[in-house]
């Protein structure tokens, strides 16, 4: 739909009620003459005579056919969103009467992407991902924002009553919607977690071998910061970062939180710690947040050692979106190549030598920085999947050998 076609002011009717006249139940008004934005108020939300849908036609194109009404909202803003695709997306909201002629100047509006807000290019923070808009001198809290993603995706937003109040400064999109409903601190820390390991459970799945995230569906993580001292600050959600892709890398479960500024400790747990519910594997200890990193993430281990010790998660401190290194990291070596010292042993003959190739997965125990010679077997553990992982190497290329050797 082009320019010239928006600038039909839209023909509205409620439902069934075709024979109602638009005007007597909704106000139509195009608040962007830059883009094909119209906010469409409800005369009164009470009105038993308006039923529960809406439609709305321009230039006899149906743009909005039969969208519910939401009766806690009494203007509906068509266009909010336009995606790269061409999708239009509309949103229902209630108008922020109260803070007409509010100027917005000189406060600094932060977004967790880059981008344009305004035709403004938006300004780089310390922070990874998080840019910076001041608003000009004519913008209030009414005014009609625009913000432009890197993928060409178009979000309108404005100032909400509620998000003011809470000091929120920041603008996050949600279920293709950009809303201010979050604070950002430059002066405040922000740590990460990944949890692309502890996200996968094993088939013995029990509360003593809990993912983290504890609920698959949710897939919500906290974390508990305290100051140098162990004095506790707060309790904060971590936010779900969108998949991010650097070459033919991807991560899909990253989670950031910011944190007061006297922030030096941290306890990350992958289930609400208000909860009566204590899953000791589900959480960390209380870590020590590396000073020589800029965004320091916590690469949390796999299953292995909680399956078998009952203790918290562990992993290691990295910078955010980087390849999983934890051989370097905890600086232990994992695999170990014998060399051979060109010395023939006695009795050659009754050694049998096979060619063979061995591919040398690692297993979970390895994924977390260890060592196989390093295994620790307790009572009753002699025949865990640890202990048979080299036997079933050893086993699985005398046996392909075995079988060309017959066959």
């Amino acid at each position: 739909m082009d320019s010239e076609t928006f600038n039909m002011m839209p023909e509205v009717t409620f439902g069934a009620t075709s024979n109602t006249t638009a005007n007597e139940k909704a106000k139509v008004e195009k608040i962007s003459e830059e883009n094909n934005l119209y906010k469409i108020t409800i005369a009164s939300s009470n009105d038993a005579s308006i039923l529960d849908k809406i439609n709305v036609t321009i230039n006899n194109e149906k743009i909005i056919n039969n969208m519910e009404i939401d009766e806690n909202n009494n203007v509906l803003y068509y266009d909010i969103t336009q995606l790269s695709d061409g999708t239009k997306i509309s949103k229902w909201k209630t108008y922020p009467t109260d803070l007409e002629n509010s100027s917005i100047s000189g406060i600094p509006l932060y977004v967790n992407g880059t981008g344009i807000v305004n035709n403004n290019n938006l300004i780089s923070t310390k922070k990874t991902n998080v840019y910076k808009y001041n608003a000009g001198l004519n913008e209030t809290k009414q005014t009609i924002l625009e913000y432009i993603d890197k993928s060409g995706n178009k979000y309108h937003f404005m100032y909400n009553k509620d998000f003011v109040d809470s000091g929120s400064n920041l603008v996050k999109i949600t279920n293709s919607e950009a809303r201010i409903t979050d604070t950002f601190d430059e002066n405040a820390k922000i740590v990460y977690f990944d949890a692309t390991m502890s996200v996968l459970n094993y088939s013995d799945y029990t509360v003593t071998n809990q993912t983290m995230p504890v609920d698959i569906t949710s897939q919500k993580m906290y974390v508990k910061a305290y100051d140098n001292n162990n004095n506790y600050i707060g309790t904060y959600e971590m936010t779900k970062e969108n998949d991010y892709t650097s070459g033919n890398n991807t991560w899909k479960y990253v989670y950031s939180a910011y944190l007061p500024s006297n922030t030096e400790k941290v306890e990350y747990f992958g289930y609400d710690p208000s909860s009566n519910a204590d899953y000791k594997t589900a959480k960390t200890s209380i870590l020590t947040i590396p000073t020589n990193l800029s965004n320091p993430c916590f690469y949390a281990d796999t299953g292995d050692t909680i399956a078998y010790d009952n203790v918290n998660r562990e992993g290691y401190f990295d910078e955010v979106y980087q390849i999983r290194n934890p051989e370097k990291i905890k600086n232990n070596q994992i695999t170990e190549i014998v060399q051979d010292n060109g010395e023939s042993p006695e009795n050659t003959d009754q050694i049998l030598y096979i060619k063979t190739s061995i591919y040398d997965y690692y297993t979970d125990f390895e994924l977390n920085g260890n060592n196989r010679s390093d295994y620790q077997v307790g009572t009753g553990q002699f025949a865990s999947h640890r202990n048979w992982v080299t036997f079933r190497e050893f086993d699985q290329a005398l046996v392909i050998t075995i079988k060309k050797m017959v066959y």
